[in-house]
């Protein structure tokens, strides 16, 4: 919860992006791009705190996958 109070970027937008990748991830009705709550949490934990250029590609794709649209009607 308080990950999503933050703002700005770097490892805030990294948290945000996370958080958001996990929900949907654990969605039964979302295709996460075949990824699990347990691969988002995986691919953070492989990053954190690590390499602003590391940190930064995770963030990236998270925002990617998260932004490409909904599918629940």
């Amino acid at each position: 919860h308080a990950v999503l109070k933050k703002k700005g970027g770097g490892l805030n937008a990294l948290g945000r992006h996370t958080v958001a990748a996990f929900l949907n991830a654990e969605s039964e009705n979302v295709n996460y791009h075949g990824m699990t709550g347990a691969d988002v949490v995986g691919a953070f934990n492989d990053v954190f705190p690590g390499t602003k250029p590391e940190s930064n590609q995770l963030k990236n794709l998270f925002a990617a996958q998260n932004e490409a649209g909904c599918p629940l009607n």
